[in-house]
């Protein structure tokens, strides 16, 4: 398609917020984003790329040419009794490849079920949930270098993730558009429960629905019994409890990254506020839950000015009526202040802010 010009981007942000490209145009290929930059270059237009919208807050105007990535497609690269490689276009939907992959015997992604957005947004993110991170089971980013046009190949190393992070966050990282990924999934691996809240969730479940499975001869529920299966559905009865779905109440899932704290900085911070909950990084620094600090300062199901914090999760925002993004950050920006305030941490937002307010 040519580049449609003053283009809304209501039905591209999960947020629902309006706002308007400069010029609006989808790719679905290679050679069509290729194309889509070269007439970006020779214009002088910047580019912004958008997959589903899920983790973008738009401000009123994106200046330049705003790409929609439509790219699909699901590829065998190899092959073994054990492991399985499989290449997967940017612009497929996340969720149903992780449904596609579970489907055909293909393990490892379970724990990531039902995060919204597209397979090209999940490596900017470093998207993560119960106890997995995408990192673990990606082996390369295929992109186009939108300076140079050339096509690259990023192994996983050269992505350089970190928790929620990624060279394509960065300035460094952003003239990259992606094209697909690889993930290494295994036939053979179990499956990972070591998350509290799954390990709770599958410990709770009655013995009947794991003893009518063919493959427990022992009829005896444990958790290292638990299949892929049981993961899945796990994860995503837990989600579906507790995460509302953006397309009945808009919104862009977490917020508000977990701040990950340095020891010293943790025990002071213990001194103070014993009951807070924590989760061990590495030797030096530990997690805390965002949505915990939140929530104990009485944001869940408050609202200001049309956007608002979620009656179950005081992790996710949620749009109630905001029509601009300038209400989004007032309402975040009152809440980072809070925590500050109370306990010296500092939120940082997930969400990429692209564009810019008009006058």
């Amino acid at each position: 398609m040519s580049p449609i010009q003053d283009a809304s981007l209501r039905a591209y942000n999960s947020f629902q917020l309006e706002s308007r490209a400069e010029w609006l145009q989808h790719f679905d290929s290679q050679a069509s984003l290729q194309s889509a930059l070269n007439w970006a270059k020779t214009q002088d237009l910047p580019v912004t790329v958008l997959g589903q919208g899920t983790n973008s807050i738009l401000q009123a105007a994106l200046p330049g040419l705003t790409l929609i990535n439509r790219i699909t497609g699901r590829e065998f690269l190899s092959e073994t009794s054990e492991r399985v490689v499989v290449k997967i276009g940017a612009g497929e939907d996340w969720h149903e490849t992780v449904l596609w992959c579970h489907q055909q015997g293909f393990y490892g992604l379970e724990n990531l079920a039902l995060i919204p957005g597209s397979v090209g947004a999940a490596p900017v993110q470093n998207i993560g949930a119960y106890g997995v991170e995408l990192s673990e089971l990606l082996l390369r980013v295929h992109a186009i270098d939108r300076h140079s046009g050339e096509f690259v190949v990023l192994s996983n190393a050269e992505c350089e993730f970190y928790y929620r992070d990624s060279l394509f966050k960065r300035p460094e990282g952003r003239n990259f558009v992606i094209t697909a990924i690889e993930l290494a999934l295994s036939r053979v691996g179990k499956p990972r429960v070591c998350y509290p809240a799954l390990k709770a969730y599958l410990d709770t479940q009655p013995r009947e629905r794991l003893e009518a499975r063919e493959d427990n001869p022992e009829n005896h529920r444990s958790l290292p019994q638990a299949s892929h299966r049981d993961v899945l559905d796990a994860v995503i009865d837990i989600r579906r409890s507790k995460l509302p779905d953006p397309a009945q109440i808009p919104n862009v899932g977490s917020f508000f990254k977990n701040p990950v704290l340095p020891t010293a900085q943790l025990q002071a911070l213990l001194i103070h506020h014993p009951d807070i909950p924590v989760f061990e990084v590495d030797e030096t620094h530990s997690k805390v839950p965002a949505g915990w600090l939140i929530d104990s300062l009485g944001w869940r199901g408050e609202t200001l000015h049309g956007v608002g914090v979620h009656e179950q999760h005081a992790l996710v925002l949620v749009n109630r009526g905001a029509v601009s993004a300038a209400a989004v950050m007032a309402f975040a920006t009152k809440i980072q202040h809070s925590v500050r305030d109370r306990f010296g941490i500092d939120l940082v937002m997930e969400p990429a802010v692209l564009g810019r307010e008009t006058d």
